[in-house]
């Protein structure tokens, strides 16, 4: 019979590893679900980066970077991470190689600016997620899930956008092209749920 405390670290690590698969599900998903991103940089767990908050360094068509931390979490995790973005909107992203020896991240010249996305740990449990071809593919029950999800990621990075480049200069001058091109998928998603 196990210990009440070995019953809760193993609850913890279970739902660690469930927070590991969603986010790895969400990165996949960012990268086939919006046409202005060109490539994404998935960091090493529990390395450099990932201490700072970065699961993902987004890098848009115009070369642009956004380094974000996607969650699954509620309440003081949450606030945790979002008081540590307002403190820091803009981060320094370092290099990481993997096992092999391979830059999977490559060390920013400057500052990035930062995003949260936060998602339903519910929902994104129940999707499916299949590599095809050496694509990874997130499936979901049907178009209009596919399509909320994707509005809920646009409207999130979106409003931060808005609010951290009201109080930061360079924050808005770095990702005043990263809006224009999220505005542009936003549209297209509102065109496309018009016709369904």
């Amino acid at each position: 019979m196990r210990s009440e405390r070995g019953l809760q670290i193993q609850e913890s690590q279970e739902k660690e590893v469930t927070g590991h698969d969603i986010e790895d599900k969400v990165v996949e998903f960012l990268a086939g679900s919006f046409d202005c991103i060109a490539s994404i940089e998935k960091t090493n767990r529990s390395g450099a980066n990932d201490k700072k908050g970065i699961d993902a360094v987004l890098t848009f068509k115009d070369g642009d970077k956004m380094a974000v931390d996607v969650t699954a979490g509620v309440g003081q995790r949450v606030d945790d991470k979002r008081k540590s973005m307002t403190r820091n909107p803009l981060v320094k992203v370092e290099a990481e190689r993997n096992e092999q020896g391979r830059v999977v991240v490559e060390k920013s010249k400057d500052l990035v600016p930062r995003g949260i996305i936060q998602v339903d740990m519910a929902h994104w449990q129940e999707y499916g997620v299949e590599s095809v071809n050496g694509e990874v593919m997130v499936y979901m029950p049907d178009e209009k899930t596919r399509i909320r999800e994707e509005k809920d990621v646009l409207h999130q990075l979106l409003r931060q956008i808005d609010h951290f480049s009201s109080i930061n200069h360079e924050y808005e001058t770095k990702t005043e092209v990263i809006k224009n091109a999220l505005i542009a998928e936003l549209k297209e998603l509102q065109n496309i749920e018009q016709e369904l």
